[in-house]
This record gives C-alpha cells, sequence and structure tokens, in this order.
C-alpha cells in the first residue's frame, strides 16, 4: 500500500514508484544462509537468486521513464517450475 500512495503523491512530478520483490537473494552477507540457485532452505516453493537474476527487473523498472509502470509490485519470489 505504501508503493501505491507514494505513487499517487508523486505522479504529478513525473516519478514513478515500484516495488522490487525478489525472494531470497546470494549476496556476501547472505553465502552462510542461502546457496545460490537452490531452493530456499525452509520454503521448497523459494529459489535463491543471485544479482544477475534480479538485475534485469532492476534495469528495465530503472530505464521506463515517467510513462512507465508505477504504483506496481514485481516479484520474482517463488521457484521456476520444471
Amino acid at each position: 500500500m505504501f508503493t501505491r500512495c507514494l505513487a499517487q503523491e508523486v505522479w504529478s512530478d513525473g516519478i514513478t514508484v515500484n516495488e522490487l520483490v525478489p525472494g531470497p537473494v546470494h549476496t556476501d552477507l547472505t553465502e552462510g544462509v542461502f546457496i545460490a540457485n537452490a531452493l530456499h532452505p525452509s520454503f521448497p516453493s523459494e529459489w535463491v537468486k543471485t544479482a544477475d537474476d534480479v538485475a534485469p527487473l532492476a534495469v528495465f523498472l530503472a530505464t521506463q521513464g515517467p510513462n512507465g509502470p508505477t504504483g506496481q509490485s514485481f516479484s520474482l519470489a517463488r521457484r521456476p517450475m520444471a
């Protein structure tokens, strides 16, 4: 709801606001907890992403400009189905 409210608040200024929900991501800080490209240790419906998995969506959203999507949630959570 915060994303939607903020998007409405700044829309007239040509600013877009979106939420990117990556789910679990393997990083230097999480390497003791997560294994990249493996299932989440507690939630088998989640897969552990790498920065390379998240970056394309982040770049896409960042390059859309004022006519792009706003007030939306984009999720990479959930594992791909085989």
